[in-house]
Order: structure tokens, then sequence, then C-alpha cells
């Protein structure tokens, strides 16, 4: 994304959209979406690109919120 967050598909993720704010997985971004930055800031999505490689990734879970 961006060439610059790389997640998977079903990497859950914060956007916005149309001034809405939502939290779904990562395939069903689009060009135009908003991500929030590092900085507090909005950025829009200008660009995502699909790589197919073999990578490890790491699952984090927590036995409490």
């Amino acid at each position: 994304i961006n060439n610059k967050l790389r997640v998977t598909n079903h990497h859950l993720i914060h956007f916005k959209r149309d001034n809405n704010y939502y939290f779904n997985f990562t395939e069903q971004l689009l060009v135009g979406d908003e991500l929030l930055t590092d900085e507090e800031n909005y950025e829009p999505i200008v660009s995502i690109e699909e790589v197919k490689d073999n990578i490890n990734v790491y699952n984090f879970e927590l036995d409490k919120d």
C-alpha cells in the first residue's frame, strides 16, 4: 500500500472512506481510502500492489483486552 505498508489481505486495518471510519480486512481497501499515519493524519491510498511471495508472518494474540 503506497509502496510503504506491507500486510496480508487478511490483516485487520483501520481506514476512512467517504468520511466514515471502518475496521476491515486489507483486501477491502480501495485506492482513495485513507489510512491513519504515525503523525495522526489521514493519508490517501494512491496505490495498492499485490505481491505473491513466501515470507514469515507473525500473529499476536492476547489473553485479555
